[in-house]
């Protein structure tokens, strides 16, 4: 009576073979962290031996359980500081501040301070930076250039263009190269006015 019992038990925890399951000399696939590897069609699982339910899967299943695809973050460069007087502020920053000059920097129009030899704060000079872009050399209305830059590093800015676009973000201008920034870029508004700047290094041709 005892035994009867058992095995009613044990065939309620098993499934029939499931009817959608891919077939084929052999199939491999992943469960859990564990890489599993289903018997040749042609030499079937005997009776005794049913596999239990989390020892099978549904290839449909398995792929659409899978985390979707990510988009490319942005990675955050530096903050750039528009100014009216290049080497007034440079000699402010580095004299007055103490920051660390980057090799080779403190000529106008552009200059980088670093930290752990990561750019932290970049100066540039603001009609230059408002040429560059399309709009006037102002401190505050939303047609002006403004006073700084939020700037973003990516690998394809081509991508993140097209992918803006999508959310009806309106771009100042189509991804541009900047032969003497070594740069290719684009530059967006965000809701109160602040310029933002995205890019990609600039391949060499």
């Amino acid at each position: 009576m005892l035994s009867m019992l058992l095995e009613r038990t044990t065939s309620s925890l098993m499934d029939p073979p499931a009817a959608n399951m891919v077939h084929g000399d052999c199939t491999d696939g992943w469960v859990g962290h564990e890489k599993v590897r289903d018997r040749p069609a042609s030499n079937p699982t005997p009776s005794s031996r049913v596999e239990p339910r989390w020892a099978r899967y549904d290839v449909l299943d398995f792929w659409s359980s899978m985390p979707p695809r990510t988009a490319e973050p942005l990675r955050f460069a530096r903050v750039r500081l528009l100014v009216d007087d290049f080497q007034r502020s440079w000699r402010f920053y580095r004299d007055r501040l103490g920051l660390t000059p980057a090799k080779g920097h403190g000529k106008p129009p552009y200059g980088e301070f670093v930290w752990d030899r990561q750019a932290i704060v970049a100066l540039f000079d603001r009609r230059r930076m408002a040429a560059a872009v399309g709009l006037r050399p102002g401190r505050y209305s939303k047609s002006s250039v403004g006073r700084s830059v939020l700037v973003f590093e990516v690998k394809d800015v081509d991508a993140i263009a097209i992918r803006l676009r999508r959310k009806r973000v309106r771009l100042l201008q189509e991804p541009t190269d900047r032969p003497e920034w070594h740069l290719r870029t684009i530059h967006l508004h965000d809701p109160d006015g602040y310029l933002i700047e995205i890019y990609s290094e600039l391949r060499d041709p």
